[in-house]
């Protein structure tokens, strides 16, 4: 009998033990849509790509993005899953969704946050990341900057990436 409840608390241990994951699908390499995204006036983005990993109750994301004038932007941010980050954490919201949230102190809008929301297409392809600045104190979206659209990598031959996606029929009725 003692062995037993001694199996029962290491169990209980190393289940308690076990830090958090993610959905696998979450996890890759996606590529901007420009077509499909919107972004600030005056910025012209003209590709981009999102790396997303995760492991051992962390997650690592670095962005890419390549504007009009050529210009290259990355951001990597790697934080814990736990949301315990002061000036950049990371809250997942369900199995299709998840924030990353950024404290800010600007002049012109004051103490607020930046809100970056991702959603995963249900069928796990298209990632969209809508960016907003909000308020502190109250709560309220101050403006919503850009709406991202990531198409996920499905292919890396040997020869280079290649970005590979479903194209919807130009006459759907011609294929039902």
């Amino acid at each position: 009998m003692h062995r037993l409840a001694i199996f029962a608390i290491l169990c209980g241990s190393f289940a308690f033990g076990q830090t958090a994951t993610l959905p696998t699908s979450w996890n890759g390499t996606w590529v901007l849509s420009p077509q499909d995204s919107s972004t600030p006036h005056g910025l012209t983005v003209i590709g981009g790509s999102l790396d997303i990993a995760s492991a051992a109750g962390r997650i690592k994301i670095t962005g890419r993005i390549v504007t009009s004038g050529r210009e290259s932007l990355q951001q990597e941010l790697d934080m814990g899953l736990d949301g315990s980050g002061r000036r950049v954490s990371f809250k997942r919201i369900d199995d299709t969704s998840f924030d990353i949230i950024v404290s800010v102190n600007n002049k012109q809008l004051g103490n607020h946050f930046e809100e970056s929301h991702f959603i995963l297409s249900p069928n796990g392809d298209v990632l969209t990341e809508t960016i907003r600045d909000v308020n502190q104190e109250t709560g309220a979206v101050i403006n919503t900057s850009s709406i991202l659209v990531f198409y996920k990598l499905l292919f890396i031959p040997p020869a280079g990436p290649v970005f590979l996606r479903l194209v919807a029929p130009a006459h759907p009725t011609l294929f039902e």
